[in-house]
């Protein structure tokens, strides 16, 4: 899970990657273009190694920048190194680096913000990560989506329904939406509220979006949509959702223990049991995976057949032949006349 998540989130980073370049770098230097810093030179090679996903390459090249600029002074460079650690899951290293580029910068710092209110929310700093998304809305000096979504996050967080709904919703904003996150997390949210086709409108209605929904995970979409069709006992829509997401990642843990448990509600057992072994196999969660263990076994034992009482070897030909004219001796003597002993 920690690689889809790593690959999720540095995919959400990359969409707002030029934007936010395009913003003058605190630190960037105003010499002429034949004249590059030591510093300048590591910190674009750190962006590059970053864009071709190479993290490791990325923090070198990034701390070197640090390194050779003067008194460490290099906003940026401190704030992908913290962008980087966040993707690598080294959270310590990465609230350290934004909280760094935090000290240096002299620009707009609330996607600094935000970026510390996810890392805190993972680790459930739930305070913390609340002061970062008010912090980032107070930085951002208008209507802030990110910092709403977060806040909903949240609310979610805290089992807060109504809030977590309210804080998505006006991330959104006004229709047509356009803001994936936080359309996916409202959608999620009417999943976690049992409202199935509800859930089910807004699945459909992000597959049918007027506007480009940017970074949409449509794998993760029919997914749930499937669920949310097979708690409706819509089995069949569910099937074909579920088969959608494999033909784009065979190895979906999630879409291989739905179609075994529909599977094995149908009483399709060898079915199920071949789908509960395919979730086995791609699922890293030890106790998921012992808890199907023992389902698998379970239906293993209905399939084996029930063993017979062994049956008597049958006579050879001499026996039986025998047998027969001990029969018919004894009938002959209990046909034969008696004394009567008087």
């Amino acid at each position: 899970m920690d690689r889809v998540h790593r690959a999720t989130l540095a995919f959400t980073l990359l969409l707002s990657f030029s934007a936010y370049l395009a913003v003058p770098c605190d630190a960037r230097s105003e010499r002429g273009k034949g004249h590059v810093l030591p510093s300048e030179a590591q910190y674009d090679i750190g962006i590059k190694k970053y864009k071709e996903k190479d993290y490791e390459g990325a923090v070198d090249a990034f701390k070197q920048s640090i390194y050779f600029a003067r008194n460490e002074y290099m906003p940026q460079a401190w704030y992908w190194l913290g962008v980087t650690y966040m993707v690598k899951l080294e959270d310590t290293k990465a609230i350290e680096a934004l909280k760094k580029y935090l000290e240096q910068a002299v620009s707009s710092t609330w996607e600094a913000h935000i970026h510390l209110g996810h890392i805190y929310l993972r680790n459930n700093r739930l305070n913390d990560a609340e002061d970062e998304a008010r912090q980032a809305l107070a930085a951002y000096a208008g209507q802030c989506p990110k910092a709403y979504n977060l806040y909903g996050l949240v609310a979610k967080a805290r089992n807060d329904y109504d809030g977590a709904v309210g804080w998505f919703l006006q991330a959104l904003g006004d229709r047509p939406w356009s803001y994936t996150e936080a359309w996916m997390n409202y959608a999620d949210m009417l999943m976690w509220a049992k409202r199935w086709p509800a859930a089910i409108e807004q699945f459909s209605q992000m597959l049918e979006s007027e506007k480009t929904l940017k970074g949409l995970d449509e794998e993760t979409l029919f997914t749930s949509r499937g669920k949310c069709l097979l708690a409706l006992g819509d089995h069949q829509r569910a099937l074909e959702d579920f088969h959608r997401t494999l033909s784009m990642n065979k190895d979906n843990s999630e879409a291989h223990l739905n179609l075994a448990m529909m599977f094995d509600q149908e009483r399709h057992i060898s079915s199920a049991i071949k789908e509960y072994k395919e979730f086995c196999r791609t699922c890293t969660e030890q106790k998921r995976t012992a808890a199907v263990m023992q389902r698998i076994a379970m239906l293993e034992h209905m399939l084996t057949p029930t063993q017979s009482a062994p049956e008597a070897p049958q006579p050879s030909p001499y026996m039986r032949r025998q047998q027969q004219e001990e029969q018919k001796q004894e009938e002959t003597q209990q046909l034969a006349p008696h004394e009567s002993g008087f």
